[in-house]
């Protein structure tokens, strides 16, 4: 039998994907008995995949800070409601206040998912503790409170860095040549 590629040579292998027959040369450039072909189509799909997860670990995550912002707005507007009910001859107006704690509990709903999205692994290993939780409940306080700390110095950066993961093209490593 010959080669697939070179018909003047014999065959050593065949190509463990597509079952073309293979000689030594085209062997040796093969990964583990995959033809070349085989070999970059197998690479495409892989960068495919990557960049595919890329783009939703970004869209999920700018969703979440989104969702959670809104959610923080509107705790901060009824929470505004009830504090500011009082205040009525005051020099600087009410509308300055309520804008105050809505962007104030706007801000501390992305830290929040930010800090979390940190946090991840420690949150789950808390979770496995699973009936003790019951008595161990402030440890889960003190965890979200340290999460919204560290969430709101780094919340802008990775926003940012989310949504620029989200509009530009990820840049595709040049392939090797064989």
């Amino acid at each position: 039998m010959k080669c697939y590629y070179h018909s003047d040579r014999e065959v050593v292998a065949v190509c463990k994907i597509c079952n073309k027959n293979l000689c030594k040369e085209c062997y040796d450039l093969g990964d583990s008995g995959r033809c070349k072909p085989c070999i970059t189509k197998a690479t495409e799909q892989k960068h495919r995949q990557r960049e595919f997860r890329i783009k939703n670990e970004s869209v999920e995550y700018v969703r979440n800070a989104g969702i959670f912002s809104v959610l923080g707005a509107f705790i901060g507007y009824t929470t505004s409601i009830r504090y500011l009910s009082g205040i009525e001859n005051s020099d600087i107006p009410a509308l300055v206040y309520k804008l105050g704690f809505i962007l104030l509990f706007a801000y501390l709903g992305i830290s929040l998912i930010c800090g979390l999205k940190i946090m991840n692994g420690t949150f789950r290993s808390m979770g496995s503790l699973g009936l003790l939780l019951i008595f161990i409940w402030p440890i889960y306080v003190a965890l979200l409170t340290i999460a919204i700390m560290i969430g709101m110095f780094c919340s802008p950066p990775l926003l940012l860095y989310h949504l620029y993961k989200l509009y530009m093209k990820p840049q595709v490593p040049h392939q090797q040549r064989m």
